[in-house]
């Protein structure tokens, strides 16, 4: 799956993720971990609700004029939360984005904005290629994003995208990488 591997804070997530919606002109869906219902609520910006939700549980499912298809859930058959329903990020298709943490120990731990390598087609169950349109949207959705990110390369690893107020933080001393 491409991906897009990066570190920010909070509030350059958030940031992030307005610019991402407002530019391209996206629905956002804030994922929850358990559902009772299947069913999440979409919104077209960033507003109180959408902070409350991702705090909660930082993965946003993007969509926009590439989704095709409506959210699908499953529900869980066993497990403690049997019962429960949960969204697939294979249908749609919509690309989904992890939003990167701090952990308590002000460890950086990274985010993700993805795109499946096939999504579902619901109508004929089969799985197929992201449309051009899909690419083309996630790459200028990535161009967006690195206007908030810089390039930074550990003493000891691969070059990694971190937000700019994370990497001045990580100069002080106040966070690290890794959780």
């Amino acid at each position: 799956m491409p991906e897009l591997q990066h570190y920010a804070l909070w509030d350059e997530s958030l940031e992030m993720v307005r610019d991402v919606v407002e530019t391209h002109r996206l629905l956002l869906i804030p994922e929850e971990s358990v559902l009772s219902q299947p069913r999440l609520p979409t919104f077209d910006r960033m507003s109180p609700e959408v902070i409350e939700r991702l705090a909660k549980f930082q993965v946003v499912q993007l969509e926009g004029p590439f989704t095709k298809y409506p959210l699908e859930f499953t529900k869980r058959a066993t497990g403690k939360e049997a019962g429960t329903y949960h969204a697939s990020p294979f249908v749609g298709p919509r690309l989904r984005w992890i939003l990167p943490a701090v952990t308590k120990d002000s460890g950086l731990v990274s985010g993700t904005l993805g795109m499946a390598k096939t999504y579902k087609n619901p109508t004929t169950n089969e799985h197929e290629p992201p449309s051009d349109e899909v690419k083309r949207a996630y790459e200028n959705i990535i161009a967006t994003m690195k206007g908030h990110l810089v390039k930074y390369t550990p003493a000891k690893g691969e070059t990694v995208w971190i937000g700019k107020h994370a990497k001045r933080q990580l100069d002080e001393g106040t966070v690290r990488l890794g959780a």
